[in-house]
């Protein structure tokens, strides 16, 4: 009795790994953001990102349908065709992009979290009863944090000493432009 409810067991992970639909294989999504790397975002601040980049590693083009769930209150996906997003064949690097606004009010170190929905959107192949359409979900956090003063004059003082190390140098061509007349001049 035993061996028949295992033989069971298997033929039905069997059978569901079989159903499952190609977009697991072949599809993936990589970002820049993820909980290790957080977009860091001031209150008050937009900000035109890269969501993530699709990889197709199939030879035939994928369609997904791309919507998103989570973190709608501050974030727009701005990729145009989200209903029928084609992946071309053997491409690593399309493109979703986004919009995130964060509102002025927002706490400093509050984290929100963007969450998107892919699926393949080719209609399943085969017949019988059981038909299963995998979609997979991918997540950016975003915190809030104001520019620090620190940060800010450090990029004042990068940009005071260019200006400087700038002056210097046309102060010196002048100098030597200078003198390279009172030079022809003397020769003559």
């Amino acid at each position: 009795m035993k061996n028949k409810k295992k033989k069971t067991l298997e033929i039905c992970v069997l059978l569901i790994i079989l159903l499952s639909s190609p977009i697991s294989a072949l599809i993936g999504l990589s970002g820049d953001y993820h909980d290790k790397n957080p977009l860091i975002i001031a209150p008050g601040e937009t900000k035109e990102i890269v969501f993530g980049r699709f990889q197709n590693t199939d030879d035939k083009d994928v369609t997904l349908k791309i919507e998103l769930r989570e973190g709608g209150n501050i974030a727009a996906l701005t990729t145009e065709n989200l209903d029928s997003f084609v992946i071309p064949a053997g491409v690593r690097d399309k493109e979703l992009k986004a919009r995130i606004s964060i509102p002025e009010a927002a706490p400093e170190g509050y984290e929100y979290k963007i969450t998107i929905n892919y699926q393949d959107t080719a209609p399943l192949e085969g017949s019988g009863m059981i038909q299963y359409k995998e979609s997979k979900t991918s997540s950016i956090p975003v915190v809030v944090k104001k520019l620090e003063k620190a940060e800010t004059n450090l990029l004042l003082w990068l940009i005071l000493i260019i200006l400087i190390i700038l002056i210097i140098i046309v102060i010196i061509y002048l100098i030597l432009q200078k003198n390279k007349q009172i030079y022809s001049i003397k020769r003559k």
